[in-house]
């Protein structure tokens, strides 16, 4: 992603959160998936190194020899950590292992900055070893270090870790910005399409961007055709969804917002979000017109996302709930889900 992305990101954080002067030695830095933690992090990381920025409003001149290499991502006192992505797109853990060469320089200051920043990306991943190996070294950090994690799920974190933090939380991004972004991303994109991105997007650069490929509407119609025919297309869907991870966040991202979409239209007789499925909301309305219902729906889809961050089988997990929705087994599908 080039600088002006970045910089729109990052100034949109910035009128609601300032790096401070005197800047945390542990933060948690949490927010939705999508709306930038880690290029905020990363941005005040960049601020905090530059050779010629004045501590009392950190901004980085973006010329120094310091700014230099971290625009070629060339950091010195810098550390990143983050899961590795598999085969089929999905996050793996943060092992200990990946600690083992930061615990043996603890004793060590920074090399050319005025800090050494350990930054640990999706905290939430990392495994009971590595969290219990950040633990020990935020019990008693070392001088000029600073550990800075991201998360979109701090109730996952160590408690243990979460108290030792200051914690600062993102919101998703303003639509100034998602316009930007569709501007830029979706060239030859629709009008229609693009107020259609701009409504289901939450403010999520990485849904935006995944909207703003053929293959995102694609998959859409695969599911909404599974819901619609499931006799004939469930199978098909679930297949799709085992590919990658991709697919499968986007079938949940999907139920999620089109049960909300739903439940909201109990309250007042607004226009659907899902606009491009409008006849199925339609018929589904028909058949439940009652806010409980769909908000039922809702925490259903809640319950299966948590689900799914734990080691269970992800094919079965997804076709246990996309049962529920099509109304087959309810109760035992339901019971599958939350347990």
């Amino acid at each position: 992603m080039d600088e002006i992305f970045v910089d729109a990101v990052t100034n949109f954080h910035s009128r609601l959160h300032a790096l401070p002067s005197n800047p945390p030695p542990a933060l948690v830095i949490s927010g939705p998936p999508g709306c930038g933690k880690g290029m905020v992090a990363r941005h005040w990381a960049r601020a905090l190194l530059c050779e010629t920025s004045d501590l009392t409003e950190p901004v980085a001149c973006g010329t120094c020899a310091s700014c230099a290499r971290a625009q070629k991502n060339q950091w010195i006192d810098l550390w990143d950590f983050a899961p590795e992505i598999g085969d089929s797109g999905r996050l793996g853990k943060i092992s200990v292992d990946a600690f083992r060469e930061l615990k043996s320089k603890q004793g060590m200051g920074p090399h050319l900055g005025r800090y050494k920043i350990v930054l640990i990306h999706d905290a939430q991943l990392m495994t009971s070893q590595a969290a219990n190996s950040i633990l020990k070294i935020l019990e008693e950090p070392p001088r000029q270090w600073l550990i800075w994690m991201t998360t979109p799920h701090p109730s996952l974190l160590l408690p243990t870790i979460v108290s030792r933090c200051q914690r600062i939380q993102l919101q998703p991004l303003g639509h100034e910005v998602i316009q930007d972004l569709i501007e830029r991303w979706g060239e030859g994109i629709s009008a229609e399409r693009r107020a259609l991105i701009l409504s289901l997007s939450h403010g999520n650069l990485d849904q935006v961007r995944r909207m703003c490929q053929d293959e995102y509407w694609s998959g859409r119609e695969k599911i909404f055709r599974a819901l619609a025919y499931p006799q004939r297309e469930l199978t098909a869907v679930l297949d799709w969804c085992s590919e990658s991870q991709v697919h499968l966040d986007q079938t949940i991202d999907t139920l999620e917002s089109v049960a909300l979409d739903l439940s909201s239209q109990a309250h007042a007789s607004n226009e659907w979000q899902n606009r491009d499925a409008q006849p199925w909301l339609d018929l589904q309305w028909s058949k439940h017109s009652s806010a409980i219902y769909w908000a039922d729906r809702a925490h259903t889809v809640a319950q299966a996302r948590a689900h799914l961050l734990l080691p269970v089988n992800r094919k079965l997990t997804i076709q246990t709930l996309l049962m529920l929705w099509v109304g087959t087994r309810s109760s035992d599908s339901k019971r599958a889900i939350s347990s």
